[in-house]
């Protein structure tokens, strides 16, 4: 689950009429913004969707308009270790009225493929847009360390400028800060900066529990112990799907070895307390103790560059 906020604000726009194309001497501002709801769940051990919904407001002068929109999309990791491909279609939505006249949302198609390896990511997409020709875009990022990476890329279909971006990414815990750069020829360059807060705890972390100490009671030899009711027993075996940041990443139960990410590990039983851990060559290792209490349960390791 997410949420984002994106504003663009321009100001001092110099105002232009057809008796005066160099200007009247006036200004005016012009702002757009849009406050987006994301949500994503893994539907199978390799495939993943998600989508955005989203509010869209825009202000030109005195004219205003605003609209609703959203996205889609899927990924799916691939047999070869360190592949995976996804598909998105964006902008689907309702038109934005100014006045008058009511323009679409930019829609667009887009399908891709990444590879992971060790401290880089590659990632390769075609982007159909519906108002513009087919474009391929191609970028790529390299971890210096484990806080700072640094980016590149490349658009084919771009209507100002050489195409080439750059940027770079820093991390802390929950919080990453993003930057990145795009130089223009007729337009002032671009820059974007982004901030984003992780919250929330992973699904089957144990809880924190405040211990309190009990004394047993005693039960006569010729007494028998009360038998543990059958209702409390379970009935079933629990499964436990576990999943990795990269995938393909060694999966041992108990001290032993069990499979590589994605995997589904079987007959666990309920209530249990079991020792996960999860390793993968350039990455430090995840561990984690694991109590099953559903028939289904996930359990997802983000995992952390190792330092040179």
């Amino acid at each position: 689950i997410g949420i984002a906020l994106s504003l663009l604000n321009s100001s001092r726009i110099k105002r232009t009429t057809v008796s005066n194309p160099s200007g009247d001497g006036s200004s005016f501002d012009a702002c757009d913004y849009s406050l987006t709801g994301s949500y994503g769940k893994n539907i199978f051990p390799s495939l993943s969707f998600g989508f955005n919904l989203r509010y869209i407001s825009q202000k030109i002068d005195t004219f205003s308009a605003s609209g609703f929109g959203g996205d889609f999309g899927i990924i799916s990791s691939l047999p070869i270790e360190g592949v995976s491909i996804g598909a998105v279609i964006q902008n689907i939505g309702t038109k934005l009225k100014f006045v008058k006249e009511s323009d679409k949302q930019p829609f667009n198609i887009k399908a891709g493929i990444g590879y992971k390896l060790n401290r880089a990511n590659i990632a390769l997409d075609i982007n159909k847009p519906a108002d513009n020709s087919l474009g391929i875009n191609l970028g790529g990022e390299f971890w210096v360390i484990n806080n700072l990476c640094f980016r590149a890329g490349y658009a084919s279909s771009v209507d100002e400028g050489s195409g080439i971006s750059g940027g770079l990414g820093i991390g802390f815990k929950e919080i990453k800060l993003d930057y990145a750069y795009i130089p223009r020829k007729l337009l002032n360059d671009s820059h974007y900066l982004s901030l984003k807060i992780g919250f929330g705890k992973e699904k089957g972390e144990k809880p924190k529990v405040k211990k309190v100490e009990t004394k047993a009671k005693e039960i006569p030899k010729t007494e028998k112990a009360p038998k543990t009711p059958p209702s409390l027993k379970p009935s079933y075996s629990s499964k436990l799907i576990v999943y990795s940041n990269p995938s393909r990443a060694k999966v041992y139960l108990d001290n032993t070895f069990q499979g590589t990410t994605p995997i589904i590990l079987y007959d666990l039983i309920p209530q249990k307390p079991y020792k996960i851990k999860i390793t993968i060559d350039g990455y430090k290792d995840w561990e984690k103790e694991f109590i099953p209490k559903e028939r289904m349960n996930s359990l997802r390791a983000d995992l952390i560059k190792s330092s040179f």
